[in-house]
């Protein structure tokens, strides 16, 4: 709408907020927004209101404007969040490398930003308990990953899991050509089996061009939108068998058991504005304490220049700057004239210390105790005067895993379902999620380093139940994987220093430049040793050892540090006899595959010593030797592995 001088009536910013559908969400949403507005450092208004409902308007005038720069809430909050679980990226793996498009170096969650993204989403869940994430693939190469506030959405649970939603309503602002401007709308999503639909809804009536038809609240603006509808079998966001599937994940802080998690951190923004409140008297108070409140009485103040005080005439204020010159009159009537100081009116030490335990209480309120908060002492109004201990950030971290691993897999189902619809198949589930850790104290992990050896030792846990629990959402599967990969490593290093001659053995390491070094010495004591015969200082015999000794080790660390293609031309000596031609072994002969050297013998029997205590599952064995050892018929295999506690193999189909 214009008035006649064609300027706008009323501005989008001042539309009300369309009410939720629900009674107890809007009490929820109205419960959350000013939440959202602390932790969005945009709170002035916020703590403006809460002083007033218990202070009185005069005594508020005096104190100035609240003081906002103490935000608790807040800084707990980024504090578990950094780096929480998405400071450093967390690692993602899948089995399929088709997956690889997706969850790959490079590839859509990287261009998305999804690490960026989801800090910022864990960082408002710790504060508000929840936070959504829609997924939208604009194309086939492309992945945008928007957050969602939790007092902008409306949810219904599945019957079946009330914890599992089945509809969401999304408030959102969206521009409207018919209405000619951006209004309030309804994003609406269901996958209930006898009404599936995703629709688009005015949230308000609204006309902000006299040339536009205007939109209607509740009206349906689907088509008007995306020129289509998508309802029924025209819903587009479906999982590989064909059912529906909503385009969000769900990130939670807490798990009560409830639909929403919006009160688990009331406590604390409740604690932060009593902060705010405290703090603005603090400061207030540390004007008053520069100075002395002067009282005069029997002289009559400049009128042009005094203030009134509550509604009697005889009570006036001036205020005043260093410096000034005052001039007063004396009153008529009075019997004497006086002037007063009163003050400083404030102790500031027992109100920092009141402040500091406000700021514990805070803390304590989100669950963290005396002795995982520590004060900063050196600047006790900074908004960083909370500092969390690495362990308590740790161990927040752990206990919230499983709720973060679980949006992630909702996530990475999300983006499968989305990109289904144009046209990309990647995995829906199946997907592995491992989180970055701070290293615990020393002492911690040698503890836990020498209680896991211990518990092996004794036959409590297997090498893949430590494995999995050092490295947390690991499979069962990936884990004896990974373990077998170590082992056969180790098994070609050893088979790689049995090939090698002893002398190339021994030079492994050694320095080069040292070897050159010893070459001289050597030569030099043989040189002395031999002088000191012809003089006859030594037995002949004793002498003669010496030098055939110290000539070994010469010849010795001068083959190690030769260059092997100086030696390539070399001609065959009398003292080195040239090797016999060995035909190469008939690998087309039965014996001859199954032939087997020192080392591969010795990496067979570690696997079935592995079957035998347990850390090997029978067919995990049966694939890593018949990987490893390709020649050797399957049937001895299995009767290898069979023999191992008697255990059984079954043949897969």
């Amino acid at each position: 709408m214009r008035d006649e001088n064609g300027g706008s009536m009323y501005s989008v910013d001042v539309i009300p907020r369309p009410e939720m559908p629900d009674a107890m969400d809007e009490e929820r949403s109205r419960l959350l927004i000013p939440m959202a507005r602390v932790l969005a450092e945009d709170w002035s208004d916020v703590a403006a209101a809460y002083m007033s409902e218990f202070i009185a308007e005069e005594r508020l005038a005096t104190w100035g404007p609240p003081d906002t720069s103490d935000n608790v809430f807040a800084d707990i909050c980024r504090q578990l969040s950094t780096p929480g679980h998405y400071g450093h990226r967390p690692t993602i793996r899948h089995r399929n490398p088709s997956a690889n498009k997706l969850i790959g170096p490079g590839g859509l969650l990287d261009r998305a930003r999804f690490s960026s993204k989801l800090q910022s989403v864990e960082f408002r869940a710790w504060g508000l308990g929840d936070m959504l994430v829609h997924v939208h693939a604009p194309d086939s190469d492309r992945l945008v990953l928007r957050p969602v506030p939790p007092q902008d959405v409306y949810v219904e649970g599945s019957e079946d899991d009330p914890s599992e939603p089945v509809v969401i309503w999304e408030l959102r602002r969206r521009y409207v050509s018919a209405a000619g401007g951006t209004i309030w709308a309804w994003d609406r999503w269901s996958i209930r089996p006898d009404d599936i639909y995703f629709r688009v809804v005015a949230g308000q009536t609204a006309k902000f061009d006299h040339s536009a038809p205007g939109v209607k609240a509740g009206e349906d603006i689907t088509e008007l939108l995306f020129g289509e509808t998508f309802e029924g079998d025209a819903y587009r966001w479906r999982l590989k068998d064909g059912s529906p599937a909503l385009p969000f994940a769900w990130y939670r802080t807490a798990d009560t058991g409830n639909l929403w998690q919006s009160t688990v951190r009331y406590g604390a923004f409740k604690a932060t504005l009593g902060v705010a409140v405290l703090s603005t008297y603090v400061m207030h108070a540390a004007r008053d304490a520069s100075g002395s409140t002067v009282i005069v009485h029997g002289l009559e103040p400049p009128s042009t220049s005094s203030d009134r005080i509550g509604s009697a005439d005889s009570t006036r204020s001036i205020q005043l700057s260093p410096g000034s010159m005052l001039f007063l009159a004396e009153r008529e009537g009075t019997k004497g004239v006086g002037v007063n100081a009163v003050g400083p009116g404030a102790n500031l030490q027992p109100l920092d210390l009141f402040l500091r335990a406000k700021r514990q209480q805070a803390a304590e309120r989100f669950g963290i105790g005396d002795a995982s908060a520590v004060q900063n002492s050196s600047n006790p109004m900074s908004a960083q005067s909370l500092l969390l201990s690495q362990a308590t950030r740790r161990e927040a971290a752990e206990q919230s895993e499983e709720l973060f691993r679980a949006g992630d897999l909702a996530l990475l189902r999300a983006c499968s379902v989305v990109l289904r619809a144009q046209g990309v198949s990647v995995p829906e589930t199946g997907y592995t999620v491992q989180y970055w850790r701070p290293d615990p104290m020393p002492q911690e992990m040698a503890a836990k380093r020498e209680q896991a050896e211990w518990d092996v030792a004794n036959g409590y846990r297997s090498s893949v139940d430590v494995y999995m629990d050092r490295y947390p959402g690991t499979t069962r599967a990936d884990a004896v994987a990974a373990l077998a990969r170590v082992r056969l490593d180790g098994s070609e290093i050893d088979r790689a220093v049995a090939e090698l001659e002893p002398e190339a053995v021994a030079m492994v390491g050694v320095d080069p430049d040292d070897l050159v070094d010893a070459v001289g010495e050597l030569s030099d004591a043989a040189d002395a040793l031999q002088a000191m015969s012809r003089a006859g200082e030594l037995d002949a015999d004793e002498m003669a050892q010496a030098v055939e000794a110290i000539s070994e080790a010469v010849d010795l660390l001068a083959r190690g540090h030769a260059d092997p293609e100086a030696d390539e031309g070399a001609e065959v000596t009398e003292d080195q006899p040239e090797a016999e031609d060995e035909p190469p072994a008939d690998q087309s002969t039965p014996e001859a595959s199954l032939a087997l050297n020192g080392a591969q013998v010795k990496a067979f029997v570690d696997v079935l010593k592995s079957v035998a205590d347990g850390s090997i599952e029978n067919e995990a064995a049966l694939v890593l030797l018949e990987s490893a050892y390709p020649t050797v018929p399957r049937d001895r295999l299995l009767a290898a592995i069979r023999s191992q506690k008697g255990a059984t193999v079954a043949s897969p189909v």
